[in-house]
């Protein structure tokens, strides 16, 4: 079991990820999030942004999108190293710890995609949406996650994690549908319809 000290613990506590992009497709999209960060704490400590995928699949993690703020002195080591600085940010923790990188030295900002509008699509109600944004986001931060600590990832754990997470999810249903009580479902097409 991981320790951490209280000032460890109240950053990752405070840690927000930044949403706003699949909020502006879905009114509830942040249920979703609220509802990963209950289920694992820890899960989106290292994702900065959850951001809108246009098309295509339900959700995508890019590692090459990947972002990291290091000290400049590691960054410069890193450097000697042979890291081009360009690919600092996109170098494994797995790696940055093996080379001797304190792990408190960096920050991690990842970055996932949610395909709202395809979700929306093929969701029976708010309910079945909300869990399914949610078990994306699983997904692709499972892929975020085996990257950073294992240096790859591959389908079968997050599928697993996503199992997990509805699995969870059916477990705390009660307690899940409150949080929809008297709230109408808008989507994107209303957002569309009311923007300034």
């Amino acid at each position: 079991m991981e320790t951490r000290t209280f000032e460890e613990w109240m950053a990752r506590k405070e840690h927000k990820v930044d949403e706003r992009q699949i909020d502006m497709f879905y009114d509830k999209a942040h249920i979703a999030v609220e509802l990963v960060n209950e289920y694992d704490p820890d899960l989106l400590s290292r994702v900065s942004t959850i951001a809108n995928l246009a098309s295509g699949a339900y959700g995508l993690y890019n590692s090459g999108e990947a972002n990291k703020e290091l000290p400049p002195d590691v960054k410069r080591w890193l450097i000697y190293r042979g890291v081009k600085e360009d690919q600092i940010g996109r170098v494994p923790q797995l790696i940055l710890k093996k080379w001797g990188v304190d792990p408190k030295q960096i920050e991690i900002g990842d970055t996932i995609h949610v395909n709202v509008r395809r979700i929306l699509s093929q969701s029976k109600n708010d309910i079945d949406a909300v869990l399914q944004i949610g078990s994306t986001i699983v997904h692709e931060a499972t892929h975020e996650k085996e990257r950073e600590f294992t240096g790859t990832s591959s389908e079968t754990g997050p599928k697993i994690a996503e199992q997990k997470f509805m699995q969870w999810a059916s477990q705390n249903m009660r307690r899940i549908t409150g949080k929809f009580v008297g709230k109408p479902r808008k989507n994107a097409d209303y957002y569309e319809r009311h923007s300034l």
